[in-house]
This record gives C-alpha cells, sequence and structure tokens, in this order.
C-alpha cells in the first residue's frame, strides 16, 4: 500500500503479487483490483478478482465488485453470472445485500434491450422496488434513476411506439 500510494505503482503490483500468493485476503484482492482500475487496467483488475473469488468464493464483495467491473468491459454474460451468484449468496446469508445484487441485475438486462432482455430487466427492477420497500431504508432509499430505468422498461414492452421513441431519442444522443 505504501508503494502504491508514493505511485511506485509497478512496485506495488509486484508487491500484491507476492501478497495474493503468500497471505491473500479480501482487502488485498479488493485494494490490488482498485489500483489496476485506477491505472485503467480493467483486464488485469478482472483476474484479480477471478483470482480472488477463487479463493473467497463466498464473499458478496467479491461478486458484486467483480460483476459490476465485467459490465464496464460489456461482458454482460460473466457480469449476470457474477451478480446472480452474489445475489444466491446474499439470500443464503441473510446479509439483506439483495436490493444491491438485483438492481444491478437489472441494469444489466436493460443494456442490450431486446423484448426479453427487457422483460428481464422488469422483473428484476421490480424485485428490487419490493426489496427497497421493505428494508430499514423504506421505498424512499430506491434510486431516482432506477424508478425512471424501470417505467421507461414498461413503456417500451407496452407499446411499440413507446420504444421507437425511446431508440430514436437514444440515438438523437439524449440520456
Amino acid at each position: 500500500i505504501l508503494a502504491r500510494d508514493s505511485k511506485r505503482l509497478d512496485e506495488a503490483a509486484r508487491l500484491y503479487e507476492r501478497g495474493m500468493k503468500d497471505c491473500p485476503s479480501v482487502q488485498l484482492v479488493t485494494s490490488y483490483a482498485a489500483m489496476e482500475k485506477n491505472r485503467n487496467r480493467r483486464t488485469t483488475a478482472m483476474r484479480v478478482y477471478e483470482e480472488g473469488l477463487a479463493i473467497f468464493p463466498n464473499n458478496l464483495k467479491l461478486c458484486e465488485d467483480a460483476g459490476l467491473l465485467a459490465v464496464s468491459l460489456g461482458d454482460y454474460k460473466k457480469a449476470l453470472d457474477l451478480l446472480e451468484r452474489g445475489l444466491a449468496l446474499s439470500r443464503n446469508s441473510g446479509q439483506g445485500n439483495d436490493r444491491i445484487f438485483l438492481l444491478a441485475i437489472a441494469r444489466v438486462f436493460a443494456k442490450p434491450g431486446s423484448a426479453a432482455d427487457l422483460k428481464k430487466s422488469l422483473e428484476y427492477y421490480r424485485l428490487a422496488e419490493k426489496a427497497f420497500e421493505t428494508s430499514r431504508f423504506g421505498r424512499s432509499s430506491f434510486p431516482k434513476h432506477d424508478q425512471l430505468e424501470m417505467r421507461l422498461a414498461e413503456v417500451r414492452l407496452q407499446h411499440y411506439r413507446g420504444r421507437l421513441a425511446y431508440d430514436f431519442v437514444q440515438r438523437a444522443g439524449f440520456q
């Protein structure tokens, strides 16, 4: 960490690799992967997460971080595998992180945009909304952006013109 903080990043990477072999920890994995992401070496960061998950297969944080990184790499299949794994672990452990994974999965399904994907996205958004309602944070903590995405998915699925209008606005460069 000292090598990383003093910007000796190649030395830090070498030390992280040694740590991964000699005394791995979840903190080491997340710190190493974060450093690689900050260096814009996302494929290396994904490798670090995969190595970490091989050692700590039941770690929710690693599943979440690796899944979100896979989304940013455009590897939606891997992202869904990791996020669904995290969702299953969350449900089995009773840690209450379901809503985080449900939202992430809904967002992944919304990206490709086929009708089948949109239906899955809407299904996961509704599950997430229900999870937020029953959490100690309440419905008001359901992110506004995701509420909008959920409503857009409904419109795109309900009516052909809704999908046409959405596609037109997207191609025009509006978000």
